[in-house]
């Protein structure tokens, strides 16, 4: 979920401190796209893993809606050495992404994303996976198990974004059948 900073300030005054010393820390990554994978716990936010390359899947796309920037033009202007100072992209409109997983292992059938479309008409469903395309939820890289994501403007308060992503997910709805059959 990308929101505008006024939304999170604390937050996003820690974790840009914490990015910026882990990048530093890294060494030479201080001026760089760096994807980070973050957890939050009851002693704060915790790294799981940095590196510097931009955010696969739909993090690309999230970043495009929310801030109207492609993360391969900051990427451009980081290298031709225009954007010199770390800065927080500005969010222009909040927008999330629900990641559309597949239940159980087995072989796509089908998908019922059109219905997302007619529940959330704004939004953009992009599917990986077609029929007939097999889903391994037990493989080592969990893009195996990954069917789509959904990109949609938030217009939920913070406390029934949790339900929204729910019913995204309830109306996503695949038919999988075993890997055998």
């Amino acid at each position: 979920e990308l929101l505008p900073e006024s939304e999170w300030p604390e937050t996003n005054s820690c974790l840009s401190h914490l990015f910026y010393r882990a990048a530093k820390a890294a060494g030479r990554m201080e001026h760089a796209v760096i994807m980070v994978d973050f957890i939050e716990t009851k002693n704060g936010f915790t790294i799981l893993e940095m590196s510097p390359r931009a955010g696969g899947d739909c993090i690309p796309l999230l970043i495009q809606k929310s801030c109207g920037v492609s993360t391969v033009s900051i990427a451009v202007e980081l290298a031709a050495g225009r954007l010199a100072k770390p800065q927080t992209l500005p969010v222009k409109q909040p927008y999330a992404a629900c990641r559309l997983f597949a239940p159980r292992s087995g072989v796509l059938v089908s998908e019922n994303s059109a219905r997302i479309k007619n529940v959330l008409p704004d939004s953009e469903v992009i599917m990986y996976r077609k029929s007939g395309d097999a889903l391994n939820l037990d493989a080592n890289d969990y893009t195996e198990g990954l069917a789509g994501c959904v990109l949609y403007a938030r217009t939920a308060a913070p406390e029934q974004f949790a339900a929204q992503n729910k019913k995204i997910l309830s109306l996503f709805n695949p038919v999988i059948t075993s890997l055998e059959d």
